[in-house]
């Protein structure tokens, strides 16, 4: 929170600043008004600087956009006439009324930029369905909340509202309406073909800003002499261009909103798709299991029914394990690794002198997490494309380096190996996948092979 004040602290002042400069560059042309500017430009500085602040903080913390237009507005106006009645006799009473309704137009405008560019920068390129319902409600929300500020900061008993709504009718409905369904189609276009959005929305604006400061430059050009003055521009400029920007602005939003819920529908459907996709992954491998130790049980019956017994006592345990943990996708590491020394016994139980095994894992990779039944697959990929017996002895080394289980052994490949489709690793991969974007790693030389899996760190 303290950064975000700090950022709009900074984007506040920086902003005003801006704008003081323009109003002196403008006011050079007028002696009238660059006296009045320099004579209160604290007092203008102060309004800007409220207005820019309060919309910045207003777009980091509320996301409804009609309430965040709404509560920068109200804020704004509230601080600064708030503070124009403590401090009256420091401000100026004949122009606080315009000067405020600015800065509460620079304070909507501030959270609609804001918003949009920060929205604009998780969009990728593809389709977006037109937002007509959240654009013309959009639309009417800015033009009721324009047409109030403007109202209310000109009229007086010389001018009546009712003067100010006919004019403001006159000067932008059509603007306005024409401007809406320009922008509507053009953005459309704009975030589903063109990636540097960010240029050619920026383009758009600066374009509708030139044309406005054409169209003013004729028509007081066409008056007469003396009538294209500074406070004419002024006028003509803030009448129309704060209003049409936050049309613009809106309709922008409007199609990152709509972008955003299309989002969500497919990271659902995706979501929903890769837990059938897991699910599969994992039902593979309990019949598999099943299937190649009850082939090992068969032999052993005939050949030692004792220790046939005690294979299957092993055997039945193990079996235990793999539908306990049919609901848990990920288990602590010192867990399955207890799970693996029962099945390495029952390994070695079955191979005898031609198979050993060794386990050295850290404390601290032993609080970790680890994708369930991993282990025991790699260690059957093992014996599956092995060799091992009393001439031909394997070494199962599982060790734990730089946040993973390394399992390690010496290579004595069966001489007439059949063509493996290789699904037990793309299984083992596609699992891990599921959890994290560490790969796992496969060191395959003539006579070692070894598997690195990544530990999982859980959020508490």
């Amino acid at each position: 929170m303290k950064k975000i004040i700090l950022q709009s602290l900074k984007k506040s002042a920086l902003s005003s600043f801006l704008v003081l400069i323009a109003l002196l560059l403008l006011s050079s042309l007028d002696d009238d008004f660059h006296t009045n500017v320099i004579t209160n430009i604290l007092d203008y500085f102060g309004f800007f600087f409220t207005g820019f602040l309060i919309g910045f903080l207003t777009s980091y913390k509320i996301k409804a956009i009609y309430l965040g237009i709404f509560i920068s507005a109200i804020l704004t106006f509230v601080v600064n006439f708030g503070l124009n009645e403590l401090f009256s006799n420091l401000l100026f009473p004949y122009r606080v009324k315009i000067v405020g309704a600015a800065s509460i137009l620079a304070s909507v405008l501030t959270y609609l930029f804001s918003r949009s560019i920060a929205s604009s920068k998780k969009v990728k390129l593809g389709t977006v369905a037109y937002p007509f319902t959240n654009s013309i409600f959009f639309y009417f929300i800015v033009s009721t909340l324009y047409t109030i500020i403007f109202v209310w900061a000109l009229s007086s008993e010389a001018s009546p509202y009712k003067e100010w709504l006919r004019f403001l009718y006159n000067i932008l409905f059509i603007d306005s309406i024409v401007i809406f369904i320009i922008t509507f189609f053009l953005f459309r276009f704009i975030y589903q073909y063109v990636e540097k959005r960010a240029i050619a929305i920026y383009s758009y604006y600066f374009i509708i800003l030139s044309y406005y400061l054409l169209i003013c430059f004729f028509k007081y050009d066409n008056l007469g002499e003396g009538a294209m003055n500074i406070r004419n521009l002024m006028s003509y400029l803030l009448a129309r261009v704060p209003f049409i920007f936050m049309i613009i602005a809106s309709i922008q939003i409007s199609y990152l909103i709509q972008y955003s819920k299309n989002e969500k529908k497919q990271l659902i459907q995706q979501s929903f798709e890769s837990q059938l996709n897991y699910q599969q992954l994992k039902n593979q491998l309990a019949p598999h299991f099943l299937f190649n130790n009850i082939n090992v049980l068969t032999s052993l019956i005939e050949e030692n029914p004792l220790k046939a017994i005690r294979f299957s006592e092993n055997l039945s345990h193990i079996y235990r394990y793999f539908l306990e943990q049919e609901k848990q996708d990920v288990v602590l590491v010192k867990k399955e690794v207890a799970f693996v020394k029962s099945y390495l016994e029952l390994l070695k139980d079955r191979f005898e002198i031609g198979f050993n095994f060794s386990i050295a894992i850290d404390e601290q990779s032993e609080e970790k997490h680890i994708v369930s039944t991993i282990l025991q697959q790699v260690l059957e990929n093992i014996v599956k494309h092995n060799i091992i017996n009393k001439t031909s002895p394997i070494d199962i080394k599982i060790t734990s380096s730089d946040n993973y289980l390394v399992i390690e052994n010496n290579k004595t490949p069966k001489l007439k190996t059949i063509q493996h489709s290789k699904k037990g690793i793309k299984n083992i991969k596609m699992r891990i996948a599921y959890f994290t974007d560490q790969k796992v790693i496969i060191d395959n030389n003539k006579t070692h092979y070894s598997i690195k899996l990544p530990l999982l760190e859980l959020a508490e």
